[in-house]
């Protein structure tokens, strides 16, 4: 039942038409859908609560940040799987170091478009309509996933400088 935050954020106090089409108006106080209906047996107080209106559009921002969240840990597997196939192949053979710098590189690519991901998925779920503990959420697994690619993709670049060599 909320208005998009552009048109919400122009309309004054007023009788409106109601959003969930049960009523012929519903009262916008301003900043929010009030109890307060006029249809065609006269004024009335509609049970439907604020917590409950809200929630579904929670929902509606709230999903895509999370399945881009889940979606995220394909590319953060297949980055560290990448990376474990290229420190095999360097610590098996050392003279293969273009197909270790590939698979780093595919890795590397994977871990990029995983954090992007979860970038997104924070940014989606960042607004006021969606509840604290879950925008919270989201962005404590959006930094987890973004520090984890971030490791595998610096990991071999420390080791190298470091030590020298992966391998």
């Amino acid at each position: 039942m909320s208005q998009p935050d552009a048109l919400a954020a122009v309309l004054v106090a007023g009788w409106f038409p109601d959003p969930t089409g049960r009523f012929d108006l519903r009262w916008w106080d301003g900043r929010a859908w009030s109890d307060h209906v006029y249809g065609s047996h006269g004024y009335a107080s509609d049970s439907v609560s604020q917590t409950s209106a809200g929630s579904r559009g929670n929902r509606g921002r709230l999903v895509p940040g999370i399945v881009l969240l889940a979606v995220s840990a394909l590319p953060t597997a297949v980055a560290g799987l990448l990376l474990w196939f290229a420190v095999v192949i360097a610590l098996s053979n050392p003279i293969e170091g273009m197909a270790t710098f590939s698979a780093w590189f595919m890795s590397v690519l994977a871990s990029v478009f995983a954090a992007v991901l979860a970038v997104v998925a924070i940014a989606v779920t960042q607004e006021e309509t969606v509840p604290v503990r879950a925008r919270r959420t989201v962005l404590g697994l959006g930094l987890g996933v973004i520090v984890i690619n971030a490791a595998l993709v610096a990991g071999p670049i420390v080791v190298t400088l470091v030590g020298g060599t992966i391998e």
